[in-house]
């Protein structure tokens, strides 16, 4: 089974990889920053994974992160940000407990791959025993 994973952000070579190097366990698709157009995306595409890929100044998604946040909850999508520490650490100060799964750069495709895919294994295996 692939995940579908819609992804945003200015870090192009973490987005670039998911296309190249992690197509064969995830269905890729790119959003602009805008808050409509991740709206619609998520609407129409159904992705199981968000994806913030932060990068140095994104303060002013920050905001539109925490507002999406209730749209990942109620379809049941999982939101992942992947970024240097810092920005990771500047994202979870601004928008405390929004990130279901949190990766720290430098991180490889390989890396970000399995955690994503443990994740998400996890979270299936706890939604089943939660249903029984």
């Amino acid at each position: 089974m692939k995940y579908k994973i819609l992804l945003t952000g200015k870090n192009t070579s973490i987005i670039n990889d998911f296309f190249t190097q992690m197509d064969d366990c995830f269905e890729s698709l790119t959003t602009s920053g805008r808050l409509d157009d991740i709206s619609n995306h998520l609407k129409y595409f159904k992705p199981d994974i968000f994806i913030f890929c932060l990068s140095a100044n994104m303060y002013d998604s920050f905001n539109q992160m925490i507002l999406l946040k209730r749209q990942f909850e109620y379809n049941d999508i999982a939101f992942v940000i992947i970024g240097t520490e810092e920005d990771c650490n500047n994202f979870s100060q601004y928008a405390v407990n929004i990130a279901d799964l949190i990766l720290v750069k430098p991180v490889t495709a390989r890396v970000i791959r399995s955690s994503i895919l443990d994740y998400m294994n996890t979270r299936q295996r706890l939604k089943k025993e939660a249903e029984r």
